[in-house]
């Protein structure tokens, strides 16, 4: 079995784990709605318990992870916008999960701008030479009409040219 190295790069930041911030964000939350909720199970005993137990049950609701520890950034905005939703802020709630759809596309746009700002160095109009790509590989110029996995193929492409521009500059043949 063949690893796709660009799949697994592609996802390296909705991959990433949980940053202690967003962990602090998210049980805040968590929190915040359980006392909503009315608190269930806290007339059991360990109130602390209770709420970690629900916690964990509305986490794995959320986005099929029970802990914090196992969420990545991917499942931050589902996260987010189950507590808001819990907590009746179904407004709020909603942009995030429609935000949450299009992240990953968001991100790798943004990688391409920053890889362009990288090339400029070397490639005098790093958006107009990536539009020309997309032009011949995906027939259109239009970088947001571009799926996720053609913008990575974009970012790519413009690192490679770079590296062999910088090589030729340098004196090394390519």
């Amino acid at each position: 079995m063949a690893i796709d190295y660009q799949e697994l790069f592609e996802r390296g930041a909705a991959g990433a784990p949980l940053t202690n911030k967003q962990k602090r964000v998210i049980a805040m939350l968590a929190r915040k709605a359980w006392e909503h909720y009315g608190r269930p199970g806290a007339t059991t005993g360990n109130a602390t318990a209770a709420f970690e137990a629900w916690r964990h049950m509305q986490d794995g609701e959320a986005c099929g992870k029970q802990s914090l520890r196992a969420a990545v950034n991917g499942d931050y905005l589902a996260l987010k916008a189950h507590y808001l939703m819990i907590l009746g802020q179904t407004e709020r709630a909603e942009t995030l999960q429609a935000r949450s759809a299009c992240e990953s596309e968001r991100w790798a746009r943004a990688k391409l701008r920053q890889e362009c700002r990288e090339v400029a160095d070397v490639i005098e109009r790093p958006l107009a030479y990536v539009a020309s790509i997309a032009r011949c590989k995906f027939k259109t110029a239009d970088l947001e009409s571009l799926s996720r996995r053609q913008v990575w193929t974009l970012i790519f492409d413009i690192r490679r040219a770079a590296q062999k521009r910088r090589q030729h500059v340098e004196g090394v043949p390519f």
